[in-house]
């Protein structure tokens, strides 16, 4: 009985010493993290957390989610075609304010993002006409086609900012950012969705699409604008 309730007390004394250490741990760590991010910018919605390195510099880490129809495109087919957009990223962040991080006022803001970005469409051919010499045909037998952007395994997209705060209470502001980014757009290509053999008519449009649509992606610019706008929670504000 003796030998059960020391081994009983042993234990208890090690798990008491766990659950503190986990405590102390945790605490620790939630002061490393000065607060969260919540906002929306163009690659779609975003959630961040941030840390105080002193009282005017503030690092973040947030990620980012969108996936949404860009309606229609003249790619020289019969008919417009539909698509949609993705974004899916991992966004870091500098920020350096001009006064305390705790008060309303202006910053300067660098980013690197490592985001995918891709557009989709898939055309059903079978629902198109087609020139062929002096007539108008159709390929029933024609199964649909994906035109895709493929986005690289990680694209780096770095970028400039300058921004504004505004504190509602002791713990909530808000940001509003604007700035640029860096971002080259990958060409297009296609995968037929069959096994079927293509009508020579049919692969002939199919090519002048595609060459259309990489001179029109090749005509794009590098630098792209960039806004955010974001609603932020501090923990443990006076």
């Amino acid at each position: 009985m003796k030998i059960r309730f020391r081994a009983l007390l042993h234990w208890s004394f090690l798990l008491s010493s766990l659950l503190l250490n986990c405590k102390e741990t945790y605490a620790n760590e939630k002061k490393n993290i000065t607060g969260i991010n919540l906002g929306v910018y163009e690659k779609g919605p975003y959630l961040g957390i941030y840390s105080d390195i002193d009282k005017k510099n503030q690092v973040e880490v947030g990620i980012n989610y969108l996936n949404v129809p860009i309606g229609s495109y003249d790619a020289n087919f019969s008919e417009d075609i539909e698509g949609r957009l993705s974004f899916a990223g991992l966004r870091l962040l500098y920020r350096r304010f001009y006064k305390p991080s705790t008060d309303n006022g202006i910053y300067a803001e660098a980013g690197l993002e490592l985001n995918r970005i891709s557009a989709y469409s898939e055309i059903k051919l079978s629902q198109l006409t087609y020139t062929s010499g002096n007539l108008t045909v159709r390929c029933p037998t024609c199964s649909s086609m994906d035109l895709s952007i493929q986005p690289n395994p990680i694209a780096l997209i770095p970028s400039l900012s300058i921004g504004w705060q505004q504190k509602i209470t002791p713990k909530i502001k808000v940001k509003s950012s604007i700035g640029i980014q860096y971002k080259k757009i990958n060409n297009a290509d296609w995968d037929y969705d069959s096994n079927e053999f293509m009508p020579f008519f049919v692969k002939s449009e199919v090519d002048e699409a595609i060459s259309k649509v990489n001179k029109d992606l090749e005509n794009l610019p590098v630098i792209f604008p960039t806004i955010m706008f974001s609603l932020t929670y501090q923990f443990n504000a006076i």
